[in-house]
């Protein structure tokens, strides 16, 4: 009675497994015949999408070309040169500032040298002209002269090692 329990039990999960086996076959077929149906109903929508919208997409990609070449030709042929001309006027100033001739490093000297505040107005926007900022604010601080200090240094904006602390030192200086 034994045996023939476990023969009936084996036999019964051999047909659970063969009708599991058949049903999914089934469902695989079919979804195999939804899917292709489907891939051909999203091929011919998309191919009457782009023939609808052809030339509202062809504008579309020359527009994105058109901005993509200009930015390139800002940066390459405006911003470019605009920061080397900014860097080279800061140069003679940083000197100045350097030997401690401060009322010299923020307006100039005669021989045509530019101050930080030159750079500071007529270079904002670039590096340079942002470290114009905070260069004249320290040597207007040297020079006692804090609010005025205080209006330069607010404009600088860096988080560099070397003259962002030493713009914020300034700042509490200025405040003290």
């Amino acid at each position: 009675l034994h045996s023939l329990l476990v023969v009936y039990l084996v036999l019964y999960h051999l047909l659970l497994l063969y009708i599991f086996l058949k049903l999914s076959l089934l469902l695989i077929y079919q979804f195999h015949i939804l899917y292709v149906v489907n891939v051909e109903e999203v091929v011919n929508k998309s191919e009457a999408f782009l023939t609808k919208n052809k030339n509202t997409i062809v504008g579309g990609i020359v527009a994105v070309v058109v901005v993509i070449a200009a930015v390139f030709c800002y940066n390459n042929y405006v911003k470019a040169p605009r920061e080397l001309k900014a860097s080279e006027a800061l140069f003679q100033a940083e000197q100045y500032f350097r030997n401690g001739n401060f009322e010299q490093a923020l307006n100039g000297d005669s021989l045509g040298a530019v101050g930080f505040v030159t750079v500071a107005e007529e270079y904002s926007g670039t590096e340079a002209g942002n470290l114009a900022n905070a260069y004249a604010g320290m040597a207007l601080a040297q020079l006692k002269k804090y609010e005025e200090a205080l209006k330069y240094l607010n404009d600088f904006s860096g988080d560099d090692a070397m003259v962002a602390p030493a713009a914020l030192g300034t700042m509490g200086n200025c405040y003290a």
